[in-house]
């Protein structure tokens, strides 16, 4: 059974509670807010880039903040959707 984490604010308690939940197979995407901590000088970026699961950025949130190379993949709406048919689970932190 694997979860697909949606993650819409960038402080490090946010990304810390998604980090502890963390299981093989798990996915993350990063939306909204939450594509702050795709900044290469972001403190929570640290801790996404060690997890033990793919971490994507919503293409554009990215765009709209004006974030042109974050550290992570980025993904269309078409891609998450695809995401979470695919995973058993969504969990929302924000």
């Amino acid at each position: 059974m694997t979860t697909l984490h949606l993650v819409s604010n960038s402080s490090c308690d946010c990304i810390e509670r998604c980090l502890t939940a963390i299981a093989a197979g798990d996915e993350i995407i990063l939306h909204a807010e939450g594509v702050l901590a795709a900044l290469p000088t972001s403190k929570a970026s640290a801790g996404l880039r060690t997890a033990d699961a793919r971490v994507l950025a919503l293409a554009d949130d990215c765009s709209a903040r004006g974030i042109s190379d974050p550290c992570f993949s980025q993904c269309t709406y078409a891609e998450w959707v695809a995401l979470v048919a695919l995973h058993t689970r969504t969990v929302s932190w924000t």
